[in-house]
Order: C-alpha cells, then structure tokens, then sequence
C-alpha cells in the first residue's frame, strides 16, 4: 500500500522551537513573578497546549491562567523576531521531495492556527503543505 498523506508535528519535529519556547516560559514566569521552574521543568511540557502546561508547571494555582497564556503569547512573538527558530536541516528538501512524489502533507499541532500558519508563510512550507491543523 503505498503512503498517500504524511501528518507531520511541528515543533521539535519541522523545526527547532525548543530555544524559543524556554526563553518564553521563563520569561513569563519572570514577568508575572512566579516561582521559579527548571528549565527541564518547562522543557518537559513542549507539545502540550498552553493551558495544560500552566496547569502541570503551577498545580497550586493562585495567579489568572488567561493572564499567563496572553503573557506568554506576547513574550514568544517578541522572542520569536529576536531569535527565530532554526529548520532542521533538510526539511524544505524532504517537504519538495515528498510532494513531488504526490504524497499529501499536513501539520498537525497543539500550537494555535495563527501560529502555525504564520511560520509556514515565514518558513517557505506553504508550496508544500496542504492542510495546517492546530489548536485553536
């Protein structure tokens, strides 16, 4: 049977976000003066949506989530235009590669839509993918 759709994750997997989303969890923790987490603490969570990653980094609460989550988004759009996170070598060949074999690609993500679709545009992803699927 041949493959005819490859679903694909996008952070740790299209690129390397994993620099940016630590600068931005800590950064938020900072600025909202939380207590203090490890950065394998916050690393551990990559992949997770936002708010289940508040919820696992601060289960005794005390603070507005929604107030993390816009910190946080604000924070990682800055962080993001400081330090833009790197493909990992030989993704944009591998993604021409299987679309002229006429296989289909999507990402599928935790990562909101917006987001998503704003580093397809920024990465060069668009001429590849077919469908962008993220929370949110």
């Amino acid at each position: 049977m041949a493959i005819k759709i490859v679903i694909l994750d996008f952070d740790g997997t299209l690129a390397d976000t994993t620099g940016v989303i630590l600068r931005t969890q800590q950064g938020t923790i900072k600025e909202l003066g939380l207590p203090s987490r490890t950065d394998a603490q916050c690393t551990a969570l990559i992949g997770l949506p936002l708010d289940v990653t508040v919820k696992t980094l601060f289960p005794e609460g005390g603070f507005d989530p929604a107030l993390y989550q816009s910190t946080y988004r604000r924070l990682f759009k800055e962080n993001e235009k400081l330090t833009p996170a790197p493909l990992y070598e030989g993704v944009l060949d591998t993604l021409r590669i299987l679309k002229d074999r006429g296989i289909v690609l999507t990402i599928a993500s935790s990562r909101n839509k917006p987001s998503l679709l704003d580093y397809c545009h920024r990465l060069g992803f668009e001429p590849y993918i077919g469908y962008v699927l993220g929370a949110g």
